[in-house]
């Protein structure tokens, strides 16, 4: 795949299982990696939730904070997609909405670890569960 969308379950699971990585490579290549802005505050509050929880180390969740933030992955505001995400509301949140709606306005596959949320997605674009 040349380009995907890519939501906050599979960026956060390849930075704390760095093996990860070799899935997502293995299942879609190296895509260049877009998502909505909402995923910075997506994975922070994954990490701070990881963190809290004692899975990850104060050390490791900075550590993977700054991996995050040198991610190539390319960021797009979201009040464009805000029409098309309420389009969403009666099949997902909000969140989920709102990289659905990238997704179907780029016509990118979208990438997720979120089963479920690819049952409910209710777009016409390809919809890849890691």
């Amino acid at each position: 795949m040349e380009n995907v969308v890519v939501d906050a379950s599979v960026v956060v699971e390849a930075l704390i299982r760095p093996e990860f990585a070799a899935v997502v490579e293995a299942a879609v290549g190296r895509p260049t990696m877009v998502a909505p802005d909402l995923i910075n505050v997506e994975v922070l509050s994954a990490l701070r939730g990881l963190e809290h929880r004692q899975v990850l180390t104060t050390e490791e969740a900075e550590r993977c904070l700054d991996q995050f933030l040198l991610a190539p992955i390319r960021r797009l505001g979201t009040r464009r997609l805000m029409h098309a995400t309420w389009m969403l509301r009666n099949n997902v949140t909000a969140y989920d909405g709102t990289y659905l709606a990238l997704a179907a306005q780029l016509r990118f596959p979208f990438v997720t670890r979120d089963a479920r949320l690819a049952r409910s997605a209710g777009v016409s674009v390809p919809v890849l569960v890691l």
